[in-house]
């Protein structure tokens, strides 16, 4: 079996003659400067915004929906001091993000927060001092603080 080209079925070349390729008329020669873009105007900062210790500067364009406040936001802080190469840094921002939920819902529902903070005490009492009376009455009046709270 014979595997040589002929010469009539070999493809034209890229690099021969541009006025000879059908493509050629749809290319148009595009700059890339990027001195001729415009320069992007700072956002004024109107709310707390932290900077990462790689860029070391507020960047031109910034989100300010979720501002940083509470628990959550003292933890963002400390995460935005650690490297972006850190497993550390994105496990602090995680927790931060799932405090946030936290306190999200503590500040919806006052009520149910209560009743869980009365909840845990007197579970923590109750398995310090499995005896007393009144680690047993804070327990069942937590639990019916939850059953208010959940009906």
């Amino acid at each position: 079996m014979d595997m040589t080209i002929k010469p009539e079925a070999q493809p034209e070349a890229v690099d021969s003659d541009p006025a000879s390729r059908p493509g050629v008329p749809m290319y148009k020669h595009q700059s890339h400067d990027v001195a001729s873009a415009p320069p992007i105007e700072q956002q004024p900062e109107t709310v707390p915004v932290f900077i990462g210790v790689e860029v070391g500067r507020l960047t031109p364009v910034f989100g300010t929906a979720v501002p940083p406040r509470g628990l959550s936001g003292l933890i963002r802080r400390r995460a935005y001091g650690i490297p972006e190469h850190s497993a550390r840094r994105w496990m602090l921002l995680m927790l931060g993000d799932r405090v946030d939920i936290w306190e999200s819902r503590m500040r919806r529902h006052p009520f149910l927060t209560v009743a869980l903070i009365a909840g845990a005490v007197a579970f923590s009492r109750s398995r310090r001092h499995p005896a007393t009376a009144r680690a047993k009455r804070l327990t069942r009046r937590a639990r019916s603080l939850l059953r208010r709270a959940i009906a």
